[in-house]
């Protein structure tokens, strides 16, 4: 019993030796276990924050509404200059800037701030003659554009000074007049014999009187028959060789 409490006093003093010659590691090991941990939940909650403020801030932003588009003049000969003027609205931003398609890939963006409600206007000439399919968009403070409505697309017309616009004669149709048969004096038409073709005869397919269920009972009924007589012969030779 002494030996026993001898050898658990020294196991005890060798394990308090241990951890208190330990003790500066763990001290640094758990220190630098917290600073990570309280690092990390600084940066997961200012990034949680960041988004959730971009969120905030593109789900209240509201888009630019073009209202129009003025095209003077729809119509000319060329070089034929014209005075676009786009207008539109923004709810909770200012209007920085007019895009204007001025037909197939060609397009011409203007920089201005006109505010909430405004008119952004450009010139541009036409050298070419052809139609043209005029557009406009507008763009706001957070750089979202508006839709193009209908209001906001028109078409113009570019002529030239050599354009004939000539008027197409109508094309005469073709008529057909059937001849009438003649005869000399005295002739009599024969009349046209009309062939009618013989009907033609399908063949049909000749069943056969018994089909392959009464030929499979009637072999079955054969061989049945067969076998019983056998047997029958079998067992008389057999009793006839007994006696």
């Amino acid at each position: 019993m002494i030996n026993l409490d001898s050898n658990l006093m020294k196991a005890k003093h060798k394990i308090s030796k241990k951890i208190k010659k330990n003790s500066p590691f763990n001290l640094s090991l758990f220190l630098i276990l917290l600073v990570s941990v309280t690092l990390g939940v600084i940066a997961v909650a200012k990034s949680g924050r960041s988004t959730f403020e971009l969120r905030k801030k593109a789900a209240s932003n509201i888009a630019p509404t073009c209202l129009g588009l003025s095209v003077s003049p729809l119509i000319g000969k060329t070089p034929l200059e014209l005075t676009l003027s786009c207008a539109g609205v923004d709810g909770n931003n200012d209007i920085t800037a007019a895009e204007f398609g001025l037909g197939g890939d060609q397009k011409r963006t203007v920089e201005k701030n006109v505010g909430q409600y405004g008119t952004i206007t450009t010139k541009v000439r036409y050298d070419k003659a052809g139609s043209y399919v005029v557009t406009c968009r507008l763009k706001d403070n957070n750089n979202e554009w508006s839709s193009i409505p209908s209001d906001c697309s028109n078409i113009v017309k570019v002529t030239t000074a050599e354009t004939i616009v000539a008027t197409p004669r109508p094309t005469a149709i073709p008529t057909y007049v059937e001849p009438t048969p003649t005869f000399s004096q005295g002739e009599t038409p024969t009349p046209t014999e009309i062939i009618t073709p013989l009907p033609t005869i399908t063949p049909v397919p000749i069943k056969s009187a018994v089909s392959n269920d009464s030929l499979f009972m009637i072999g079955k009924i054969v061989l049945i028959s067969t076998v019983t007589i056998l047997v029958g012969l079998l067992l008389k030779k057999l009793i006839s060789g007994d006696e």
